[in-house]
């Protein structure tokens, strides 16, 4: 399994940083962290990193540099009925999030820390 695939992201409650967790480290520690994470802000990575090798994580805001010179910008959101990360830009429009595209994304920001840019898309899933 990819490691990236283990890793989640969350803010911590007593400092407000970013926190990132392997799965693999928190059930070894049997799931003692030793510290508090808020819950709406954790977010699983999608697996692989952005053309910046940033790892992309679920809540992240990304631009999308098609190969084409198309560009467009959405929030990464696991979509339950496709059972796969997607990109959902504000217009409603869902994109597949793959990495054989990896060099195509560039995060710009997150929901929590810059709600501003998601352009009035909700925080929720898409399902």
């Amino acid at each position: 399994m990819n490691k990236l695939h283990r890793l989640w992201r969350g803010k911590r409650k007593d400092t407000l940083e970013w926190a990132v967790l392997d799965l693999a480290e928190v059930a070894a520690k049997k799931g003692y962290i030793g510290f508090a994470v808020s819950l709406e802000t954790l977010g699983q990575c999608v697996g692989f990193t952005d053309r910046n090798r940033k790892p992309i994580f679920e809540g992240d805001i990304a631009i999308y540099h098609g190969p084409s010179g198309k560009t467009c910008k959405g929030k990464i959101v696991y979509s339950g009925n496709k059972s796969r990360f997607v990109m959902l830009t504000s217009g409603g429009q869902t994109f597949a999030v793959e990495r054989k595209y990896a060099n195509c994304y560039e995060v710009v920001g997150n929901i929590h820390d810059v709600p501003q840019q998601t352009e009035g898309t909700e925080k929720s899933r898409a399902d």
